[in-house]
């Protein structure tokens, strides 16, 4: 642990059991052992809908298919040339649903999936129908696609909002969804209007149809729903989707080029709430990557958003993920960024998982700042946790912390950790 016994084991003898099971903690607190973040320029999971796109997946250009010496992309323009060749105004494409239909008895999802979505953008109006049988008989006979029923009602409502709502309300709220998310792509003001006007008549909660109608309008242009979520942010009805503006602009440009949006909105008059969803949920890319890449991530986005520390909106969760951050990648500065918390509660959230991580990453750093710096207005606080987190393998350590507390009310609470023993 960095030679961090040498530095004060003659003051404060600390046991190896406390150390490792404060690098544990500190691993959950900072992220370390979470789902892994996804990589820059993909939304996140929380943003499901949002990443889902349509056309031709480009990491599958020249998969291998049947026919010899074919490949995927070749196959695909193959059957998109043949069902362009059978179009007939006002006439059902048989030609577009044998192709269909042949896609969806493939057994790789992937290329299922592709194939349906390169195939989809030739479907007219009068071919809507026939699709929409061919779907649902899959179902009857225990072939569920869910992405390809997703991908069928998104372009319905991008053609006929009407028809499509119509059918999804038989379908139930994922259809809905995704219709409302084909509706935004041709018409959001619409899309948005029918939703706020019909919210009370969903099947459920009006939030999965909010993320469907930004999600597949992000699938178009993410800038475009990112700035539609905010125009929206003070109607309730948007708050469970607002954060998907943060995925939005990564999915765009990725973590390097979210640092410009984020300090253009957190100076300029948006909404508090708005601000507070897009801080948290970039927050949330750092939580776990390993290696130089996800150390690099986070120190990204520690200079981001450290600089507004302290402001109104800067929440309690965001100031536990950025203490956690902190206190591992760079400590001394965290001492300062503590102090720009006036608000005590915020301020403590972002100290539990600063210290924690400090702590675990370089105890002799953390205990000799403390020797140093008696009078900082944090001083007490900091030395209640470290008693605390030695306390749990180490009590003498902890009681010889414990009795430099000066303030009454620390001191007391930390009587029931030592059962009694620590003296007022």
């Amino acid at each position: 642990m960095k030679g961090m016994l040498s530095a004060f084991s003659a003051m404060i003898p600390i046991r190896p059991t406390v150390l490792c099971a404060a690098r544990i903690l500190a691993g959950f607190a900072a992220g370390w052992y979470c789902k892994p973040a996804p990589a820059p320029g993909t939304p996140r999971q929380g943003a499901d809908a949002g990443s889902r796109r349509t056309g031709l997946p480009t990491s599958l250009a020249g998969r291998p298919v049947g026919t010899a010496g074919e490949t995927w992309l070749d196959a695909a323009a193959a059957d998109a040339a043949a069902v362009r060749g059978a179009a007939r105004s006002g006439k059902v494409n048989q030609v577009l649903l044998e192709k269909l239909g042949t896609v969806l008895t493939m057994t790789d999802p992937v290329e299922r999936l592709a194939r349906w979505q390169a195939l989809l953008p030739l479907m007219g109006v009068e071919d809507a129908g026939a699709i929409r049988a061919m779907l649902r008989q899959s179902l009857l006979e225990g072939h569920a696609c869910p992405a390809e029923t997703a991908a069928f009602f998104r372009r319905c409502g991008q053609m006929s909002p009407g028809i499509a709502l119509a059918w999804a309300q038989v379908e139930g709220e994922q259809a809905i969804s995704d219709v409302l998310g084909g509706w935004a792509c041709r018409d959001s003001a619409a899309a948005v209007a029918w939703l706020k006007e019909n919210a009370g008549g969903l099947p459920s909660e009006p939030g999965a149809a909010v993320k469907g109608l930004v999600s597949g309008l992000a699938a178009q242009s993410p800038e475009t729903a990112a700035k539609l979520l905010q125009a929206h942010a003070e109607d309730p009805l948007f708050s469970p989707a607002l954060g998907m503006a943060t995925d939005f602009i990564i999915q765009s440009r990725g973590i390097a080029g979210v640092r410009q949006w984020f300090s253009k909105l957190a100076d300029s008059g948006a909404l508090a709430l708005f601000k507070t969803a897009s801080l948290e949920t970039l927050l949330s890319y750092g939580d776990n990557r390993a290696g130089e890449f996800g150390l690099s991530r986070r120190k990204e986005l520690v200079e981001i958003v450290a600089p507004y520390a302290g402001e109104p909106w800067f929440s309690q969760s965001a100031a536990h993920d950025l203490g956690g951050y902190m206190g591992y990648l760079d400590p001394m500065t965290g001492t300062a960024v503590m102090e720009r918390f006036q608000d005590e509660e915020t301020r403590e959230c972002f100290m539990d998982t600063f210290l924690l991580t400090w702590f675990a990453s370089d105890a002799a750093l953390l205990t000799e700042w403390l020797e140093r710096n008696p009078a900082n207005p944090s001083f007490d606080a900091m030395v209640c946790r470290l008693a605390n987190l030695l306390a749990k393998d180490d009590l003498d350590a902890a009681r010889i912390w414990a009795a430099r507390i000066t303030d009454p009310v620390q001191r007391e609470g930390l009587r029931e950790v030592f059962f009694g023993t620590q003296d007022k």
